[in-house]
């Protein structure tokens, strides 16, 4: 008698065992889509952020390179992008001009980034982490 209550009850462990595992895996998977998902809208957000904050930034360092790029100084445009030097995000920055030549550039010291020597497809794109923005300088 004794064993068949001890297999019983081992039975039942074993069935209370498995029903709170999959109890476990249930709960586990439906907290962790809603955390996925969560956690993708508040990637797509701080992009659609970062993207707008430099778009403003590129347009306002444009309208103030437009002089140096009408007479051709390339001194004046270095001085416009050490702006950026207040920006910890922004790495590099390079003004082209009408010929689609480097003009002028900023590399953030200390970091090994490079000042971009072509010019971009005009817009934004994210390459290796990094967010990749281009856009005309055009006086009015």
């Amino acid at each position: 008698m004794n064993e068949t209550t001890d297999e019983r009850r081992d039975e039942r462990d074993s069935i209370r065992s498995a029903l709170a595992r999959a109890i476990l895996l249930t709960t586990t998977i439906a907290l962790a889509i809603p955390a996925a998902a969560s956690l993708r809208l508040e990637i797509y957000r701080v992009r659609e952020t970062t993207e707008s904050t430099v778009a403003g930034l590129a347009h306002v360092l444009g309208t103030y390179a437009i002089p140096a790029l009408e007479f051709y100084d390339p001194s004046a445009g270095r001085e416009v992008l050490a702006a950026l030097m207040r920006e910890d995000t922004i790495v590099s920055a390079t003004i082209f001009d009408a010929e689609k030549r480097p003009f002028a550039s900023f590399v953030r010291p200390g970091t090994n980034a490079q000042a971009p020597s072509l010019v971009g497809v005009e817009g934004a794109s994210f390459e290796g982490g990094l967010l990749r923005y281009t856009e005309p300088i055009s006086p009015g």
